[in-house]
């Protein structure tokens, strides 16, 4: 297996979070598990995030994209950080 390569081509992309890819070398999936967060929390979550994009649609500025990370994807990571669920992994 090949390692992340710094001399060599990066395709840089986003989507949540920034994605690195680059031939032949190795990577890995981040996933959560369904009862990892409340549904009641993530029904609130996908609302205030739904109302969020309604007020601010994209493209964004660098700054409107740091408030969307902020309260969105950060908090999201918080929430599945919090030990909810079964915790199987």
């Amino acid at each position: 297996m090949q390692f992340y390569n710094e001399f060599k081509e990066t395709r840089k992309t986003r989507n949540r979070l920034p994605h690195w890819q680059q031939d032949g070398a190795g990577f890995f999936v981040t996933y959560r598990l369904d009862d990892s967060i409340p549904a009641g929390m993530m029904e609130k979550w996908r609302e205030e995030k739904a109302t969020w994009l309604a007020k601010y649609p994209q493209p964004w500025d660098e700054e409107t994209e740091s408030e969307y990370h902020r309260k969105f994807t950060y908090e999201l990571d918080r929430l599945m950080d919090c030990g909810y669920g079964s915790c199987v992994l």
